[in-house]
């Protein structure tokens, strides 16, 4: 029960990291940055904390805004890599470690969870002014889509080795 009290909390507060970096972008940086302490500490308190695979998240979800990035599929507001987004993905990964530690036995769903709901993120996003697209909308969606399959994909792998199944 208290594991599954964990989960929502993280993801509960996912949303919040989601809303503060998405709406409020440079204007609510440090409502964001505090976020994203709140949600580590969520994550450390549930024993999933471990800063090597956080930090190896971290940077694959990077690279991943860069290559759609630099593909001119999509702008975003502040730049290549604006402090929102990369917050945003300090948010996402800690939570990522508690709330979808359950994937890590579930790969095809993990990859399907991300081909989906990845994609809808910036399409959403988007809408709220935090990037544009600049060409057509389904091909930033699909490139979105492969690269969360792609990413939920390594999650599963990383978690697997990490944590005991």
């Amino acid at each position: 029960m208290l594991e599954q009290a964990k989960r929502v909390a993280g993801f509960l507060l996912f949303d919040l990291v989601w809303l503060s970096a998405v709406a409020g972008r440079a204007e609510w940086v440090w409502a964001t940055i505090a976020l994203v302490l709140a949600q580590l500490a969520v994550t450390a308190y549930s024993g999933r904390l471990q800063w090597v695979l956080y930090l190896q998240l971290v940077f694959v979800g990077l690279l991943l805004e860069l290559a759609v990035g630099m593909s001119g599929l999509i702008a975003f507001d502040g730049g290549l890599l604006p402090p929102w987004l990369i917050l945003l993905w300090l948010g996402y990964v800690a939570m990522a470690m508690t709330a979808l530690d359950w994937l890590k036995n579930r790969f095809w769903l993990a990859v399907a969870l991300g081909v989906i709901f990845g994609p809808m993120t910036y399409y959403f996003g988007a809408k709220l002014g935090a990037a544009t697209v600049p060409g057509p909308e389904p091909a930033m969606l699909i490139a979105y889509a492969i690269g969360w399959g792609a990413y939920m994909a390594l999650f599963v792998k990383l978690m697997r080795r990490r944590f005991v199944i």
